[in-house]
C-alpha cells in the first residue's frame, strides 16, 4: 500500500474500527477507510486506487458514512455546547450589569453574538428536525397499507404523469388535440426576467448540512452502489436518494413517447402549467414515502412512483434537502445548468466520483456536441415547413427569432458543402472522392459563418421559453408522418426515407437513423459556441462513405471540474486503475490539497505474476510500433508465441489487441499461415465483435467452451481475441478460469494524425507546465491515454481473494524503460508483481517460469 496521507494523529482522531458488513475486513480495506476518513476530515482532494474485487465500493460507503455520522455528532455536540455557553454568559451578565459608556461596546458585541447564536440554533434545529422527520417517515412507511390514499394536492402531478388529465380519441394526436397547441406562444421580451416554472420551493434553499454526493458514469453502476449500501448497517438509517432525468423517472408513458429529453421536459412543465400545479406540493408526500424502507436506486424510484401513482422525478428532487447520500450520474454533476435545475449546491459537501479513471475525457465528452449534415437538413426542412404554415399567426418577435434560427441552419448547411481540391483521394476502384477534415477556433468559425452578428443567449432563451422543440415534434408528427419508428425502445430514433440533399448526396449510407427533433443538437451546439472562446474547437469531417459531421470539442475540462472542487468540502476520485495520475494533478489547481492512496490486491502475492516479452520463441524482437507491426516476421513470431502460451495456460486466455483493424489483420495473417488452425487445436478461438450487441453472445460461448468442453476434446479451454478500449476491456470481468492469463499485444497509442488529438496536445503544451524531464504536457497526455487503456484491460483479471492469473505484456517497449518508470504507470498491485527477469531473461526462461507458476497452482 502507498499513501501520502501524513500522520495527523496530533490534530485529528482517526477511528480504528469501521462498521464493515463482514466480520473481519481485509487490512487494505481498513487502510482505505482510514485514509478516506482522514482525507474528508482535512477537506482534501483524494485520488484513491483500489483494485476491482477488493471491496472498493463498501470501503467508500463505510469510510465516508462513518466520517459523516461522526462529524454530525461532533457538530451537534459543539453546537449544544456553544449555545449552553452563550446562555451561561447571559446569566452572568444579568447578575453583573455594565455601567457607564461601556454598555455601548457591550451592546455591539452582544448583537454580533446573538446573530451567531441564532445561526447556530438554526443549524441545530435543522439537523434535529431532519432526524425526527426521517424517523417518522420510517415508521409511517412500515405501517401504512398497500392501498395508499392519494393526497388531493397530488392529483395535478399524478394526472400529468399518467395522462389522465385529457382523454384522447386519436392515439397519433394524443399530445396535440388541437392544432393550436402547435403554434408558438407570443414571446414577450428578451429583457423580461422569466421565472422558471420549474424552480423549487423553499425546501431547497441553501443550508449548511453536509451530504455525500456519490457519482458514477452510468445508472447501472449507481444501482450497484445502492446494492452495496444495502449490505451495510447504514441501509436502515441512511437517507438516500438517486437522481435521474425525466426520461429516467417519468411515469407518464404518453409523455415519454415524445422521445427527446427536451421535449419530455417541455411537455412535463406544460402539463403542470395547464393544471396550475406551480408548487408541486403533492410531490412532497412522495419525498416522505419513497425510499424509507431501504435505499432506492433509479429503478426503485420509478417503480415506487408507478405503484404509488406519484411523480418519481419530483419525488427524488424534493428528497435532496433531507438526504445524506445523493447518488447521481456524471451528466448531472458535471453540467452546471443541470445541477442548478436540481437545486444542487455543492458548498460544504463531499463529492465521491467512482470509476474516475477516464474522468477527464468523460467531462470533455459531456460538453462536446456532434451532429451530421442530415441533422441540419432535417432541422431546416422541419423549421421551414413550420414557419410557412403558421407565419401569418406568429408575432413579429417570434418571426424575428425563427428567421435567425433558419439563418443559423443555413449557415451550417453551407459549412457542409466545403470542398478542398487538395483533399481528393482515389479509392481502390479508381473512383475519385473527397475526404476532408477541417478545424477552426470558435472565433474563426463564428467569423466565417457570420454568427457573431447573432446573440445565441437570446436565441436559446427564445427556444426554451416557447418550447420550440416540442412544437416541432408535434407539427412533424401531425403533418409529415413519413417516418418508420424502428422500435419503441429506441425512444425517438426514427428512420427518414428521404436522402439528405447536400454535399454527401451520393453517400452509400441510406436510411440513416435520425432523432425526432435534431434541433436539440443545434441548440446544444449554439450553447457550446457561447462558452469561453478559447476553450473549444470546431471540427468538420466530410466523408462520402459515411455521414459528414460537425463537432464542437471541449479542450479544457478543468473549468468544469474546478466548479466542483472550488465549492465542495472534499472531493474523492476513486477507481480500480487510476495510474498514471499526472493528468488528474493537472485538473487540480490547489496541489497542496491532493492526497494519494493506492493499495495492493487482497490476493496472496504468489497468485499473480506480471511480465514483459521483448522477444519471441525464436528470438525475433517484438516491435509492435506503428511502422513495424505489419511485418510478417513479427506476426509469425506472435503466432508462435500465442501457440506456446496456449500450451502453458490452463482454461481461459484473453489477448488484447490495439484496435479492431489490427485484430482483423492479425487474424487474416494467422489464417493464411496455419497459425489459427494450430491455436484451435489447443483452445477454441473467439473474437470480440465490433457490434457491442453481439458481445454478450460471444462471451457466453467463450464461457461455455471453458466450463463445458466437448466430450473427448483435446482442447483445453478457449482463447479470446479482444480489443483495448472495446466493451470486453471495460464491462466484462475475466475471473477464475475465464482469465488465467491476460495478454496485451503492443501499446494502444491513439492516432497521432487525428486533428482532435493534435489540437488537444497543442493546447496542453500552451497552457500547462512541462512535466518531469522537461516532457511536454501534450506528450504526457498522449502517453497517459495509452497506459490508462492498458491498465483497464489487464485489470480484467483477478476478481477475488482466491483468484490467480498472469499478465503478459508483449512488446519490447515495455522493457525498454526502468522498472521504476514502468511501475509508475501500472496499478500498484500489478506493478509490484512485475518480474525483474523480464528485463534480463530470454523467452524460454520466462516461459519456464510460467510453467512453474501454473504447476504450483494446480497442486493447491
Amino acid at each position: 500500500m502507498t499513501s501520502n496521507c501524513k500522520n495527523y494523529s496530533d490534530t485529528i482522531s482517526i477511528p480504528e474500527n469501521f462498521p464493515f458488513p463482514y466480520e473481519k475486513p481485509y487490512e487494505i480495506q481498513i487502510n482505505f477507510m482510514k485514509a478516506l476518513y482522514k482525507t474528508l476530515e482535512l477537506s482534501k482532494i483524494g485520488i484513491f486506487e483500489s483494485p476491482t474485487g477488493t471491496g472498493k465500493s463498501l470501503s467508500l460507503i463505510c469510510g465516508s458514512m462513518k466520517w459523516l455520522r461522526d462529524m454530525k455528532e461532533k457538530q451537534k455536540a459543539d453546537l449544544e455546547k456553544l449555545i449552553a455557553d452563550e446562555e451561561e454568559e447571559k446569566k452572568k451578565k444579568a447578575l453583573n450589569p455594565s455601567s457607564g459608556f461601556s454598555w455601548l461596546t457591550e451592546h455591539e458585541e452582544n448583537f454580533e453574538k446573538n446573530l451567531q447564536n441564532m445561526a447556530l440554533r438554526d443549524s441545530l434545529d435543522k439537523q434535529v428536525k431532519q432526524e425526527k422527520e426521517f424517523n417518522e417517515m420510517k415508521n409511517r412507511a412500515k405501517t401504512r397499507s398497500k392501498q395508499k390514499k392519494i393526497n388531493n394536492q397530488n392529483k395535478a402531478v399524478l394526472q400529468a404523469k399518467n395522462g389522465q388529465e385529457e382523454k384522447r380519441n386519436d392515439s397519433k394526436d394524443e399530445n396535440f388535440k388541437d392544432e393550436l397547441d402547435l403554434i408558438l406562444d407570443d414571446y414577450k421580451s428578451d429583457e423580461e426576467d422569466f421565472k422558471d416554472f420549474d424552480d423549487d420551493d423553499d425546501d431547497n434553499k441553501e443550508d449548511q448540512l453536509t451530504r455525500i454526493f456519490f457519482c458514477s458514469r452510468t445508472h447501472s453502476q449507481i444501482s450497484q452502489f445502492i446494492g452495496e449500501l444495502k449490505k451495510t448497517i447504514y441501509s436502515d438509517s441512511a437517507r438516500v436518494v438517486s437522481l435521474g432525468s425525466r426520461m429516467n423517472l417519468c411515469i407518464n408513458d404518453t409523455v415519454l413517447k415524445l422521445g427527446s429529453f427536451q421535449a419530455v421536459n417541455d411537455r412535463c412543465l406544460e402539463l403542470q402549467k395547464n393544471k396550475k400545479s406551480t408548487n408541486k406540493s403533492g410531490s412532497k408526500k412522495s419525498k416522505i414515502d419513497s425510499g424509507t424502507k431501504e435505499p432506492y436506486d433509479i429503478e426503485d424510484f420509478g417503480k415506487a412512483g408507478r405503484e404509488e401513482k406519484i411523480c418519481s422525478y419530483y419525488g427524488a428532487r424534493y428528497s435532496i434537502p433531507s438526504a445524506e447520500i445523493i447518488a447521481l450520474p456524471y451528466n448531472i454533476l458535471f453540467q452546471k445548468e443541470t445541477r442548478e435545475s436540481f437545486s444542487i449546491n455543492l458548498k460544504n459537501q463531499v463529492v465521491i466520483i467512482d470509476e474516475a479513471h477516464n474522468l477527464i475525457d468523460t467531462i470533455a465528452q459531456i460538453h462536446s456536441v456532434e451532429f451530421t449534415d442530415q441533422h441540419v437538413y432535417q432541422s431546416l426542412t422541419q423549421l421551414n415547413n413550420y414557419v410557412n404554415r403558421y407565419k401569418s399567426r406568429f408575432s413579429a418577435k417570434n418571426m424575428l427569432y425563427l428567421r435567425q434560427l433558419i439563418n443559423v441552419l443555413t449557415g451550417l448547411q453551407k459549412i457542409f458543402t466545403t470542398k478542398d481540391e487538395n483533399a481528393k483521394l482515389e479509392n481502390s476502384n479508381g473512383k475519385i472522392s473527397f475526404k476532408l477534415s477541417k478545424m477552426w477556433t470558435v472565433v474563426e468559425f463564428m467569423t466565417i459563418t457570420k454568427f457573431f452578428n447573432l446573440n445565441f443567449v437570446k436565441l436559446l432563451k427564445f427556444c426554451e421559453e416557447t418550447q420550440l422543440e416540442k412544437k416541432l415534434i408535434g407539427f412533424n408528427e401531425k403533418f409529415y408522418p413519413k417516418v418508420d419508428v424502428e422500435n419503441e425502445e429506441n425512444k425517438g430514433v426514427v428512420k427518414v426515407k428521404k436522402e439528405c440533399k447536400n454535399s454527401t448526396e451520393n453517400s452509400s449510407s441510406e436510411n440513416q437513423p435520425m432523432i425526432k427533433s435534431p434541433i436539440m443538437l443545434i441548440k446544444q451546439f449554439m450553447k457550446a459556441l457561447s462558452s469561453p472562446l478559447y476553450d473549444g474547437r470546431i471540427i468538420l469531417t466530410i466523408d462520402p462513405t459515411t455521414r459528414s459531421t460537425l463537432k464542437y470539442m471541449l479542450l479544457n475540462p478543468n473549468i468544469c471540474f474546478d466548479e466542483i472542487v472550488s465549492q465542495a468540502k472534499s472531493v474523492i476520485l476513486a477507481g480500480g486503475t487510476m495510474k498514471p495520475v499526472s493528468d488528474f494533478e493537472q485538473l487540480i489547481k490547489e496541489k497542496e490539497r491532493i492526497e494519494y492512496f493506492s493499495c495492493g490486491h487482497v490476493i496472496p502475492k504468489d497468485n499473480i505474476a506480471c511480465l514483459g516479452l521483448s522477444t519471441g520463441p525464436t528470438g525475433i524482437k517484438f516491435d509492435f510500433s506503428y511502422n513495424s507491426r505489419d511485418n510478417n516476421q513479427i506476426l509469425d513470431e506472435l503466432g508462435r508465441q500465442l501457440i506456446k502460451l496456449c500450451s502453458i495456460v490452463p482454461s481461459g486466455l484473453v489477448v488484447f489487441f490495439v484496435s479492431y483493424d489490427y485484430l482483423d489483420k492479425v487474424v487474416n495473417h494467422f489464417k493464411k499461415n496455419s497459425y489459427l488452425d494450430k491455436l484451435n487445436e489447443k483452445k477454441t478461438v473467439f473474437y470480440e465483435p465490433r457490434l457491442s450487441s453481439e458481445c454478450d453472445r460471444v462471451f457466453n460461448e467463450y464461457i461455455k467452451a471453458i466450463k463445458k468442453p466437448k466430450p473427448n476434446s483435446r482442447q483445453d479451454g478457449a482463447i479470446l481475441f479482444a480489443v483495448v478500449g472495446g466493451k470486453m476491456s471495460e464491462g466484462i470481468n475475466f475471473s477464475d478460469e475465464l482469465g488465467r492469463c491476460v495478454c496485451v499485444v503492443g501499446q494502444p497509442f491513439a492516432n497521432i494524425k487525428s486533428l482532435e488529438l493534435q489540437e488537444k496536445m497543442q493546447y496542453l503544451n500552451k497552457t500547462q507546465e512541462r512535466g518531469p524531464n522537461d516532457k511536454l504536457p501534450g506528450q504526457i497526455y498522449y502517453e497517459n491515454i495509452c497506459w490508462k487503456a492498458i491498465n483497464q484491460s489487464i485489470g480484467r483479471a483477478i476478481r477475488h481473494q482466491n483468484d490467480y492469473a498472469t499478465i503478459v505484456l508483449i512488446d519490447a517497449r515495455y522493457c525498454n524503460q526502468s522498472l521504476f518508470a514502468l511501475k509508475e504507470k501500472l496499478p500498484q498491485w500489478i506493478g509490484d508483481s512485475f518480474k525483474q527477469e523480464s528485463f534480463t531473461y530470454d523467452n524460454s526462461k520466462i516461459m519456464e517460469d510460467l510453467v512453474k507458476f501454473y504447476a504450483a497452482k494446480s497442486k493447491k
